[in-house]
């Protein structure tokens, strides 16, 4: 677990922002199947919140706002002025090998035993070294309890985001291999020539490769997605750290299921070639992700207004 970790604070530290979470197509299609399903006194409150908004990391509409939590993170152009909250990279993950004999168990490690906030410390401003479960369940309380706007605002900035998160296999589980980074893959159907690797994978070309159809917009994948889906009622149930271990089940059956053909590489590693079948497992186990992440982040928003 502390190497796993320890592989966790680089990756959070040196990693291009893209390799973080679901690439910006996943994110905004969570918050537009996310803003379909919101009741209007719920939609009255986010347009509300967001029009205080003066942040310029990206545009100010939701799906937009539903990247901004990576967007700050982001330091590598030097005419950016470092963002105030840009030490919140740990907040994206939780640290739980799939083998873990009990999931359960290894995700309340990974979250520090459910610590709470210190006394009197906003969300925004709590400990930089947190997990996502965590920092979901704050952010939330204070959509629903604080009254003051700016912090208010910063809840949902981030609730848009680490609700998409968490439904992303590689952002709670992970192989002991750097969170996919450190398993190499190439496709079998060689769409493209570059070889990548299953963090990559499933951050990126899952869902613009697999799930987005070609000249497709995400509100289109969105609407598409969740009219195709079941009785979507049933993802509306459950809490956050059971959504959590869904996911890494979802890590460790599907994200994981790699097959044990490959290749050898110019530097003598093995190149795991990703079958047609496995990239057709990926992009509808994606595509319910994604529907679930939208479904479960408007019960979130809709119940916020309610309390």
């Amino acid at each position: 677990m502390r190497i796993a970790r320890r592989a966790l604070m680089v990756l959070a530290t040196t990693w291009p922002i893209a390799a973080f979470s679901w690439g910006d197509e996943g994110h905004r299609i969570v918050a537009e199947i996310s803003y379909s399903r919101l009741t209007p006194e719920a939609r009255v409150m986010v347009e509300q919140l967001l029009a205080l908004d003066a942040d310029t990391s990206t545009a100010r509409d939701f799906a937009s706002r539903a990247t901004w939590a990576d967007k700050i993170l982001d330091e590598d152009s030097p005419s950016r002025k470092p963002h105030p909250l840009r030490n919140t990279a740990l907040w994206h993950f939780a640290d739980v090998p799939i083998d873990s004999e009990d999931a359960a168990s290894a995700l309340e490690r990974s979250c520090y035993r459910y610590r709470p906030l210190q006394t009197g410390v906003p969300a925004s401003q709590g400990f930089p070294k947190d997990c996502i479960v965590n920092k979901i369940e704050q952010f939330v309380d204070e959509l629903e309890s604080v009254q003051e706007p700016a912090e208010k605002l910063l809840a949902l900035k981030f609730v848009i985001h680490l609700v998409g998160d968490l439904h992303e296999p590689m952002q709670v589980a992970h192989d002991r291999d750097e969170f996919g980074a450190a398993t190499d893959v190439v496709l079998s159907t060689k769409r493209r020539a570059r070889a990548t690797n299953l963090h990559d994978y499933w951050e990126s070309e899952v869902v613009t490769g697999l799930v987005m159809k070609p000249g497709e917009r995400e509100r289109a994948t969105a609407h598409r997605l969740l009219a195709s889906a079941p009785d979507v009622s049933q993802w509306s149930t459950g809490s956050i750290r059971e959504w959590a271990l869904e996911t890494i089940e979802v890590a460790r059956t599907v994200a994981y299921g790699v097959p044990n053909r490959y290749r050898t590489n110019r530097l003598g590693g093995n190149v795991f070639v990703l079958e047609t079948d496995y990239e057709r497992r990926a992009a509808a186990v994606a595509g319910t992700q994604l529907t679930k992440a939208g479904v479960r982040l408007a019960r979130i928003l809709n119940e916020a207004t309610r309390r």
